[in-house]
C-alpha cells in the first residue's frame, strides 16, 4: 500500500515541478518592460546666481547655484578630479549642526556619481532659508563633506 502512495507522490511532484517551470518561463516572456527616460543630451540653459569652487573642502568639489527659468533654481556640482568617495548623494538640510550621519529633515537632491551639466533642482525650503549641502556616501554611510548654502536672492 505504501508503494502505491510513493509512486503517486513521485508523479505529482514531477508534474508540479514541470508546471511551475513552464509558468515561470511564461511569466518571464509576458512581462512588460517599463520605458526608460533618457538623460537630456543638451545641457539645461541656466543663469549662474552663485559660485563656490571650493565649497566642499577638503574634497575637490564645488557648486554653482543656477536659475533654470521655468524649471526653478538648481545646484550644479563641479569638479576637476574624480569623486572622492563611492556612491555619493547630494542632500540639502536646514540644519547647520555638523554630524557624521544625515539629519532627519534632509532633502535628497540626487546622485553625484555623474557630475554633468544638468543641475539638480533645489527644494522650495532651500530657496527661502539658509542651510547646508551635504555629500553623503551611501557605501560608507556617513557625511563626507558639508558646504554652507545661502538662500539665493530673488530676481
Amino acid at each position: 500500500m505504501t508503494a502505491h502512495l510513493r509512486v503517486r507522490h513521485y508523479r505529482l511532484t514531477f508534474a508540479v515541478a514541470v508546471t511551475s517551470a513552464g509558468l515561470f518561463a511564461l511569466a518571464l516572456r509576458s512581462r512588460v518592460v517599463p520605458p526608460v527616460e533618457a538623460w537630456p543630451s543638451a545641457p539645461v540653459r541656466a543663469d549662474v546666481l552663485q559660485t563656490r569652487p571650493d565649497a566642499f573642502a577638503p574634497t575637490p568639489i564645488g557648486f554653482e547655484i543656477v536659475a533654470m527659468g521655468e524649471a526653478g533654481t538648481g545646484v550644479r556640482l563641479r569638479s576637476d578630479s574624480p569623486v572622492p568617495a563611492p556612491d555619493l548623494l547630494l542632500y540639502w538640510t536646514p540644519d547647520a549642526v555638523i554630524l557624521e550621519d544625515l539629519p532627519l529633515g534632509a532633502h535628497l537632491l540626487g546622485s553625484v556619481g555623474r557630475l554633468g551639466p544638468e543641475p539638480l533642482p533645489l527644494p522650495a525650503p532651500a530657496l527661502a532659508a539658509d542651510g547646508s549641502l551635504l555629500l553623503y556616501s551611501g557605501a560608507h554611510r556617513r557625511v563626507v563633506a558639508r558646504a554652507a548654502l545661502q538662500a539665493p536672492e530673488p530676481r
